[in-house]
């Protein structure tokens, strides 16, 4: 009894229901957006929509019971809509990701379209390679846009986009020579492609899919049965959806089909029949098309990038050669004049000394000769820069700290001075306290800093903060940036500020001598960068520049560490501890007046000198007489030099000492020279204590 009332409660509920369910189903009212997009949809002559999409959502909503109203518009505002929720259906929308966080899609396609570029007539456009700096039209927020944007990215190509709300308005664009191409639908190219005078190029884009689209979690079980419908449309043959393809796509209505369309329709129909399974086959050829075309797009653009790549290290390779040629061409002029210029200044530098030995404390002379004596240091530093742009000018290296001569700097008179020409710099340091030590010449890297400096102020005319940093670095590869820095364990100095900037044509030519940006007559010989390029160098380092206009500029220094120790700093000597005991030393100089400055000191220092103008001329002398020590010129002409000298002197007195001096610095044939027993080098100009110190370590060195 029990069992009966309940299933005659069930009955009344479930007749009381459908009903109401049914009439609900039938009266379901969708507002579906369309837009001209001949032949998915279009507003015909008679103010009615028309199109495949209208075709096959008339026909699904006839079968539910939906009530249809379309709201005609453009592709963006139609998108509009359907985000805002004033429409509930769009038809013929691409899936992109970004669209899924705003759209519910149909899992069932409605169709599947590829993209067409149109150009003018006479057009040499052939390849999407061509397109690079042209015009082109677009549909505004149109998936083919996206997809040839991105290829365009990727081949490192550039182009104008001009976006346009209709793809009539897009080759109504390339007609009017307005655009270079337009890219528009297949679908709406075969058919209107006629009313304009463009042709079709041979660039086609990549297959996509269209669906169904509603506003997300708006209409999810109207959006199942929709692909529901659509799948059993799909799959039936000659269903109403075939029916509608037939007549938009493949019928004899000339004034939407064109004839080569139509023949390409009739082709493919044929073959498909033949396949026995139109729609499953034409997947088949649209997934194969499309893994063609993207192995195909991703060789061609591989190739592209090896190109660019194998072209761009090409022109890097060739612009660093040609700044090395350059700088050596210069170098070399700059090495010949500076060994002239020290031959001259020897005079300046070292009579003054000489002088003031003989006059009394309190003479009134004193200043004057140390004032010609400062002016020739002075001169001598300059040619020490043109030596150094020469690579030739780091002479004497022993192990340093670059800490210590950070901090030296600091608070020397040159940077006190600099401070008073810029006064709103403020300066911070940041240097490691385990920093390791490098192998080089202290001079020539406090030379290095202070022109780093002194740049790195010139660029904050307005005051800025300029940063020293050190620290130890290894690098476990090598890296490539302004120079191609080896791996290794380095010490590196960094100097930043927060100034002007470098532009990129100018970072190519920042370390050439004499090229400059700075207020000239107040920043020095414009020699600095190009001696901070030689001294890093001479010190087999390296240099990388990071600079953005604007924003400043850090220039980095990489010194290669060494595990030697520091030594300790040698002090003044008194002029009795180097004086000689009438030793005979051989002068060898094709200069006169370095003949005479020379002999004069060596005669101060008691020692018995005698003069060779040539190399040929000592080997004469000491023929005759022998010598106990020849301060020996390498650079000598005509003749032979210094190298071929010296062998030819130790063949007649084998255990002939040398001291070696030279206008430039010291080079591979110094080197030479002294392993075949020569002793220490001097550079000139040179003092007679420097001199003098030279000769007594050879003597004590003869007598150990």
């Amino acid at each position: 009894m029990k069992l009966y009332i309940k299933s005659l409660i069930l009955a009344l509920l479930v007749t009381a229901f459908i009903p109401s369910f049914l009439s609900h189903a039938k009266t379901e009212t969708l507002r579906v957006g369309t837009y001209d997009n001949i032949p998915l949809s279009f507003m015909g002559s008679d103010q009615k929509v028309k199109g495949f999409l209208v075709d096959i959502m008339d026909h699904i909503a006839a079968k539910e019971g939906w009530k249809i109203i379309y709201e005609h518009s453009s592709w963006m505002e139609c998108l509009k809509k359907l985000e805002s929720g004033e429409i509930d259906l769009l038809g013929g929308i691409a899936y992109t990701q970004e669209r899924d966080r705003k759209y519910d899609y149909t899992y069932e396609s409605v169709l599947t379209e590829w993209g067409q570029v149109y150009i003018q007539p006479g057009s040499n456009i052939e390849s999407i390679l061509d397109l690079n700096n042209k015009k082109i039209a677009v549909l505004m927020d149109d998936q083919h846009f996206f997809y040839l944007k991105d290829q365009m990215r990727q081949f490192g190509l550039e182009s104008r986009f001009i976006e346009s709300f209709h793809y009539e308005d897009v080759l109504g664009l390339v007609d009017i020579g307005k655009c270079d191409a337009g890219l528009v639908s297949q679908f709406f190219g075969f058919i209107n492609a006629e009313k304009f005078k463009i042709k079709k190029s041979s660039i086609v884009l990549s297959p996509q899919r269209l669906y169904w689209a509603s506003r997300e979690g708006h209409l999810s079980p109207l959006l199942n049965q929709l692909d529901l419908n659509l799948r059993n449309l799909k799959t039936a043959e000659n269903s109403y959806y075939h029916q509608r393809i037939q007549k938009w796509f493949g019928g004899t209505n000339k004034s939407f089909m064109t004839r080569q369309f139509r023949l390409i329709l009739i082709a493919m129909s044929s073959v498909l029949l033949i396949a026995l399974g139109i729609i499953v086959l034409f997947k088949t050829q649209v997934k194969s098309r499309t893994i063609e075309l993207h192995k195909k797009n991703q060789d061609l653009v591989q190739e592209i990038e090896n190109r660019k790549k194998g072209e761009m290290e090409r022109a890097k390779l060739e612009s660093k050669l040609q700044r090395a040629e350059k700088m050596e061409a210069i170098g070399t002029l700059a090495s010949g004049v500076a060994h002239d210029l020290n031959n001259i200044l020897s005079g300046i530098v070292s009579y003054p000394d000489l002088l003031m030995m003989d006059l009394p404390s309190k003479s009134p002379l004193l200043p004057a000769l140390q004032t010609i004596k400062d002016s020739g240091d002075k001169a001598a530093r300059i040619v020490q820069d043109l030596l150094t742009l020469a690579r030739r000018g780091v002479s004497d290296t022993k192990p340093i700290k670059l800490n210590d001569i950070i901090s030296s700097y600091l608070i020397s008179p040159e940077f006190e001075k600099l401070q008073t020409f810029h006064p709103r710099i403020k300066i911070r340091t940041t240097l490691s306290e385990d920093v390791r030590n490098i192998k080089g010449s202290s001079i020539h890297i406090s030379k290095t800093i202070m022109n780093l400096v002194s740049n790195a102020a010139e660029a904050m005319p307005n005051g800025g903060q300029l940063t020293i940093r050190t620290e130890n670095r290894y690098l476990d590869s090598p890296v490539s940036g302004y120079d191609n820095i080896a791996e290794g364990n380095y010490v590196v100095l960094s100097v930043s500020d927060e100034g002007i900037g470098i532009t990129a044509v100018d970072q190519e030519r920042i370390f050439e001598p004499f090229f400059t940006k700075k207020q000239m007559g107040r920043s020095g010989t414009g020699l600095g960068m190009a001696v901070v390029w030689g001294t890093v160098k001479d010190h087999n380092g390296y240099i990388d520049v990071d600079s953005e206009v604007g924003s400043g500029t850090t220039f980095n220094l990489y010194f290669p560490i060494t595990k030697e120790e520091l030594l300790a700093d040698r002090t003044s000597v008194a002029i009795e501890t180097i004086m000689g005991k009438g030793q005979h030393v051989m002068v060898v100089d094709d200069v006169r007046e370095q003949r005479e400055i020379t002999s004069f000191m060596l005669n101060k220092l008691g020692y018995s000198v005698s003069v060779a103008s040539s190399g040929e001329e000592a080997i004469k002398l000491l023929s005759n007489n022998g010598v106990d020590l020849v301060v020996l010129d390498m650079i000598m002409d005509p003749g032979i030099d210094g190298l071929e000298t010296f062998k030819r002197l130790i063949a007649v007195q084998p255990d002939i000492k040398a001291v070696i001096a030279s206008g430039f610095s010291e080079t591979q044939r110094v080197g030479e020279a002294q392993s075949l027993g020569a002793g220490a080098y001097l550079k000139k100009p040179y003092t007679i204590e420097q001199i003098g110190l030279a000769l007594r370590e050879e003597f004590e060195h003869r007598l150990q």
